[in-house]
């Protein structure tokens, strides 16, 4: 990541009721700011994604929705074999 890059999606969805990344390995590690994962935006969001620094938690987790109603958001991670 560069200096620039503030808030980010990873590859991580909620599938059934366990996160998973987008290689459908289930996550072993979670680093979730306090009161998260909280399904943030009851029945009219489905919550299936995460980003990470959101509203200056930096390096922390909240759970959101994935259709792009969160801005600014600054970029994304994703994992490629080398």
């Amino acid at each position: 990541l560069n200096n620039t890059v503030t808030t980010y999606w990873i590859g991580l969805i909620l599938v059934g009721n366990v996160w998973t990344y987008t290689t459908g390995s289930p996550a072993t590690f979670f680093r979730w700011r306090p009161t998260q994962p909280d399904k943030c935006c009851g029945n009219t969001i489905p919550v299936r994604c995460v980003l990470v620094n959101w509203v200056g938690n930096t390096g922390l987790w909240d759970d959101a929705g994935c259709e792009g109603a969160w801005s600014p958001l600054d970029g994304f991670i994703c994992k490629m074999p080398l």
